[in-house]
């Protein structure tokens, strides 16, 4: 079975994603996204993501939402809670979207808690200072 990966946000983020997530990839299969506009219903967004979903059973969704307990991830929530082929993460990112489209076929929770873990650690503070002395890290490691 393969997946699919919508990407939602408020406004113009998912689609940027989408954008950035295709310039690095490639045309990415299965990838798409919806954006709120600031004058948008949260609600017709909602009901375009379930429809996808339904359109896309039995085949695995993941629905990539902005922020956690914002508006368009809460939508969804109610909208697809009762779809048993979709999976809701928070918090999108570009690492996050690379390690999810980067994995083969449909993903187990296993498979998804480790792209998040991935996802993750790659956040970090970063400066240009001089090299790391002998026995430092450098994060470029």
């Amino acid at each position: 079975m393969e997946k699919r990966v919508v990407l939602v946000s408020h406004d113009g983020l998912a689609k940027g994603v989408l954008g950035a997530a295709t310039m690095i990839c490639g045309k990415i299969e299965g990838l798409s996204s919806f954006g709120l506009e600031p004058d948008g219903s949260v609600v017709e967004l909602g009901e375009k993501v379930r429809k996808l979903a339904l359109d896309a059973a039995p085949e695995q969704v993941i629905v990539i939402a902005d922020l956690l307990g914002g508006s368009v991830c809460n939508q969804c929530l109610q909208a697809l809670s009762d779809v048993p082929n979709v999976t809701v993460l928070a918090g999108m990112s570009l690492p996050l979207v690379l390690s999810i489209v980067s994995r083969d076929g449909a993903l187990s929770v296993s498979d998804i808690d480790e792209a998040i873990a991935e996802a993750t650690c790659v956040t970090k503070r970063v400066s240009l200072e001089a090299a790391p002395e002998e026995g430092e890290e450098d994060f470029f490691a």
